[in-house]
């Protein structure tokens, strides 16, 4: 069976965003943090991606403020999904 798990992109506030969404949202938590260390389009100690749950649902949150993308992308947060 396909598995869904939606994302959420940042341009460059990915920490500030995820805090705020488990805030308010019940049931929502982050599990897993993954920063940069000494380089990266965020500097050193910025939130690279995340791993959480958003009201129960599986999410990732990820930085996107990158030199390249794979796609073209507006720079506010958007809901996209991948598959696994």
């Amino acid at each position: 069976m396909l598995k869904i798990t939606p994302f959420l992109w940042f341009d460059n506030n990915a920490e500030e965003a995820m805090n705020f969404y488990v805030s308010i949202f019940k049931n929502s938590k982050i599990l897993h943090l993954r920063r940069f260390e000494n380089a990266g389009p965020g500097g050193k100690g910025t939130v690279v991606n995340g791993l959480g749950n958003l009201y129960r649902i599986p999410m990732e949150y990820v930085l996107g403020k990158t030199t390249t993308q794979c796609f073209p992308a507006p720079e506010s947060g958007i809901l996209a999904f991948t598959a696994n």
